[in-house]
């Protein structure tokens, strides 16, 4: 009889929003340049973590160089369990230019392992 909460509560755990960050086929189909903000809400759903940059620009004397514009930034970020004491953990970082156009994104991921102790 214990084994049925066990079983119900992985269940839980497994179905919750994993992303397949990975581009291309069965991917995600992110193309800077063209991909708004409403595509990756229709993709993603609503994001784990959003801030705004005020951009940055640099005055020598009368002349101004910009070196990036004001940009928003989004991350979405699931965690996979493996293993027992191992879970994956993976992000999406997409910055968004000041149209709401996908300037650049990245995936990063590391394997996050439990420690144990043998008291």
């Amino acid at each position: 009889m214990k084994i049925i909460p066990l079983i119900l509560l992985s269940l839980i755990l497994l179905s919750g929003c994993a992303h397949n960050f990975s581009q291309g086929k069965n991917g995600l189909d992110i193309i800077d340049g063209k991909t708004t903000k409403a595509d990756i809400l229709k993709l993603l759903g609503k994001p784990y973590i959003t801030y705004k940059t005020p951009g940055m620009r640099i005055v020598s004397g009368d002349k101004v160089h910009i070196l990036h514009g004001p940009s928003e930034v989004w991350t979405y970020v699931n965690f996979i369990p493996n293993f027992p004491d191992i879970t994956q953990h993976k992000s999406l970082r997409i910055v968004f230019n000041e149209n709401g156009y996908v300037l650049k994104h990245a995936v990063s991921g590391e394997t996050l392992a439990k420690e144990h102790s043998l008291n």
